[in-house]
C-alpha cells in the first residue's frame, strides 16, 4: 500500500484507502507484485519478514498457485524497473508538473528487490499459499 493512498481522520487514524493507480484487468499476483514492490522500497533493508507477513495476508484473502508465486520476484523486479523509469522521465518535466517524486526510493528498492531471496512459504499454505 503506497503512503499516499491513505486517507487520515482528523485524530491522524486510517479512516480510508483510495488506489486506482492500478485499476487494470491483470493476473491477481500484480496486485501482490505492487503491494510488496512498495513495500520494500519503503524499507529495503528491512523487507524480509514484513513481506512474508504480506504473502501470507494477501494469500488467506486471495489464494494464489504455487505457480503464480513462483512469478512474484519477476513481477516485483518489472515493477520496480516501471517505477525508475517514470521516475527518470519525470526528472525531464519541471518540478511544479512532476506526478511522482525522484527516483533514489525506486532505484534503491530495485537494487534490494534484485538481491531478495524470497522466504520460503509458510506451513500451512498448500505449495505456498496455493489452492491448487
Amino acid at each position: 500500500m503506497h503512503p499516499g493512498n491513505i486517507l487520515l481522520g482528523s485524530a491522524g487514524e486510517i479512516s480510508g484507502i483510495i488506489d486506482l493507480g492500478d485499476a487494470i484487468k491483470a493476473p491477481l499476483i500484480q496486485d501482490l507484485a505492487v503491494s510488496a514492490t512498495s513495500l520494500v522500497e519503503a524499507a529495503p533493508h528491512a523487507a524480509a519478514d514484513p513481506l512474508q507477513d504480506l504473502i501470507d495476508g494477501f494469500c488467506s484473502a486471495c489464494p494464489l498457485t504455487a505457480e503464480d508465486l513462483g512469478l512474484l520476484h519477476d513481477a516485483m523486479i518489472m515493477r520496480s524497473i516501471l517505477s525508475v523509469v517514470l521516475g527518470r522521465v519525470n526528472q525531464t518535466v519541471p518540478p511544479k508538473d512532476r506526478p511522482r517524486a525522484a527516483t533514489a526510493a525506486s532505484e534503491t528498492g530495485l537494487r534490494a528487490i534484485l538481491a531478495l531471496r524470497l522466504p520460503a512459504p509458510q506451513s500451512g499454505h498448500s505449495g505456498g499459499c496455493a489452492n491448487e
